[in-house]
């Protein structure tokens, strides 16, 4: 009887090493994949206010082309009335 209960510890401490270290790399996996995802953020992250800067100058430059195209009506009128 002591030594099936020998075997059957020896066989428990094995078992429960096996196991720990297929915890022990399931947690090294998420850990790499929680590192990577941070990573990933991170670059959309900067590529989301690179676009959003862009988005920033476009539309500012289409307010100024609007301006500049309303101030071009007005002085072609001025000219048409002066030449009138």
């Amino acid at each position: 009887m002591a030594r099936t209960l020998k075997e059957f510890s020896e066989t428990l401490e094995k078992k429960v090493k096996e196991r720990t270290n297929e915890l022990v790399e399931t947690k090294n996996v998420a850990e790499q994949k929680t590192t990577d995802a941070e990573q990933k953020t991170k670059e959309a992250e900067k590529k989301k206010e690179k676009l959003e800067k862009f988005y920033r100058l476009i539309v500012g430059r289409e307010i100024k082309m609007g301006k500049l195209k309303e101030k071009i009506r007005e002085l072609e009128e001025k000219l048409k009335i002066q030449s009138d």
